[in-house]
């Protein structure tokens, strides 16, 4: 017996919540999939499900997770770029994840920054020896007076 009750219901559901979260229309979505705009709707209206091959077109083209479509379990969008992308919606899934990577690199920047500013603190804040010893005393210059100055 199976896991999961792959209902219509539950993939018009995740396809349109898909398609509100990456900007995707009902067209490019039919194209991708290599099917019609009235086959696509069918999904949409909850009156058939999308066969394999087409599952397969959404996942490479797209980056859509078909375990997240089938069961509503994982991520929405596979973790690997799209090996091809669609010009509108592979791009916007790698541009995503190039988005985490800077933002991962920022936060590991932000920390060296901080290790970095408290180290320069420490070195303003603790006196040296020489500072905390005071400072050298200020000798005069031998003064030579002259016979005339002493007048």
């Amino acid at each position: 017996m199976p896991k999961y009750k792959i209902s219509s219901k539950d993939i018009s559901n995740r396809l349109k919540l898909f398609m509100e979260k990456n900007s995707a229309k009902g067209k490019n979505m039919a194209e991708t999939g290599g099917i019609s705009e009235q086959a696509f709707s069918g999904y949409l209206n909850e009156k058939n499900l999308p066969a394999s091959p087409i599952l397969a077109s959404w996942a490479t083209n797209l980056g859509m997770n078909i375990n997240w479509l089938l069961t509503g379990e994982g991520q929405m969008l596979l973790k690997i770029p799209p090996s091809e992308a669609s010009a509108q919606h592979g791009e916007t899934a790698l541009l995503r994840q190039r988005v985490a990577d800077m933002e991962k690199t920022i936060a590991a920047q932000e920390k060296t920054i901080a290790l970095q500013e408290e180290k320069l603190l420490q070195q303003i804040l603790v006196p040296t020896v020489e500072e905390a010893q005071g400072p050298a005393p200020i000798s005069q210059p031998a003064v030579r007076l002259s016979p005339n100055d002493s007048e």
